[in-house]
C-alpha cells in the first residue's frame, strides 16, 4: 500500500482557484508533482489559512509524511497571521513524522525551531535561482543525492533565512540568499527544506505572480534585468506559460532564451529532491 502524505496548503483561500466544489491551490500542485515520482501515493489537505481550518491535536494522525507548501500570502512565517501554520509545524516536528518544506514552508520551520526570517535586503527572487551551490554538508545529504554540485531552480521568494535555527545545517545557497536549503534532524524531528521550488512548473510561476498579496512579486518591471532577457513582463509571463506546453524547436527556443540549464529544464533534474525525500520514507 502507498504511503499517505498530508500536504499544509500555505496560502489562504483568496489565494486559490475554485471550479465548483474542487479547489486548487499550492497543495493540490504539490500532490500532482509527487503523484508524478509516485502513483502510489495518497493525500491529505490541511488548509490553516482558510476560515473553517480547526486546529487539534489529531490533525496529522495516519499519515507516513508531511509536506508544507510555499504562499503567496502578505505575511512572513514570523507574523502574528502565520500562527496557525507555525502550529502545524510544531505538530508535525513533534510527531517524528518525515517533514519537507518548501519556500514558505521552511520558513515555517526556521520560526518554530527558533531561528530568523527577513524580507531578501536586495530583492526578491523571481523565477530562477541561478547557481546555488551544495555545501559540503549539501553534498553528502540524502536530500541531494544525484543533484549537480552547482545547479538552478525554479523559484519565487521574497523572504529567505537570515539566521538558521541552532542545530540546523545549511545544504545550499547562493549570491542572493545564503540559505537555499536546511536539515534540522536532532531530538527525535527530521526536518528537510529548500528555499526554491522543485514541485513549481513555469506555469505555476506565472499564476504566483499574477495572483499574490506580495507587493513586490507583482511590481515587475525589474523581471527582465533579473533574468537577463530583452523582453517585458507581461511577454516573460506569456513565455512560462507556453513553457509546459511546447515542444520541439517552440521548447528549444525557450530554454535557450531563458539560459535554462538541466536543472531548469530537464524534469528529473528539477523534481531530485522531492524524488529523494520519498524515496526516504
Amino acid at each position: 500500500m502507498g504511503k499517505i502524505i498530508t500536504i499544509i496548503e500555505g496560502n489562504h483561500e483568496g489565494l486559490v482557484s475554485r471550479k465548483g466544489d474542487a479547489i486548487f491551490g499550492a497543495a493540490e500542485g504539490f500532490a500532482n508533482c509527487l503523484t508524478a515520482l509516485d502513483p502510489s501515493l495518497s493525500f491529505h489537505f490541511i488548509r490553516p489559512h482558510f476560515h473553517d481550518h480547526i486546529y487539534h491535536d489529531g490533525l496529522l494522525d495516519g499519515c507516513d509524511a508531511i509536506v508544507f507548501t510555499g504562499s503567496a500570502n502578505r505575511w512572513s512565517a514570523d507574523e502574528p497571521e502565520a500562527g496557525p501554520a507555525r502550529d502545524i509545524m510544531q505538530l508535525a516536528l513533534a510527531s517524528g513524522r518525515p517533514v519537507f518544506g518548501s519556500c514558505y514552508g521552511m520558513q515555517l520551520a526556521v520560526a518554530v525551531l527558533g531561528g530568523q526570517n527577513r524580507s531578501n535586503p536586495v530583492a526578491s527572487e523571481f523565477a530562477i535561482a541561478r547557481d546555488i551551490t551544495l555545501t559540503p554538508e549539501g553534498r553528502s545529504h540524502p536530500l541531494y543525492h544525484g543533484k549537480d554540485d552547482i545547479f538552478d531552480a525554479r523559484c519565487m521568494h521574497r523572504d529567505e533565512v537570515a539566521i538558521l535555527p541552532q542545530g540546523a545545517v545549511s545544504l545550499s545557497g547562493n549570491a542572493h540568499s545564503a540559505h537555499q536549503a536546511m536539515a534540522y534532524e536532532a531530538q527525535g524531528m527530521r526536518f528537510w527544506g529548500v528555499q526554491y521550488h522543485p514541485e513549481l512548473r513555469f506555469t505555476d510561476i506565472a499564476h504566483y505572480i499574477e495572483k499574490n498579496d506580495v507587493t513586490s512579486f507583482s511590481e515587475a518591471s525589474h523581471f527582465a534585468n533579473q533574468l537577463g532577457i530583452d523582453d517585458d513582463a507581461e511577454a516573460i509571463m506569456a513565455d512560462f506559460k507556453a513553457y509546459d506546453m511546447a515542444s520541439g524547436a517552440h521548447k528549444a527556443a525557450l530554454i535557450a532564451k531563458y539560459k535554462m540549464t538541466d536543472g531548469l529544464s530537464d524534469d528529473d533534474k528539477h523534481r531530485c529532491e522531492l524524488g529523494n525525500f520519498i524515496n526516504s520514507l
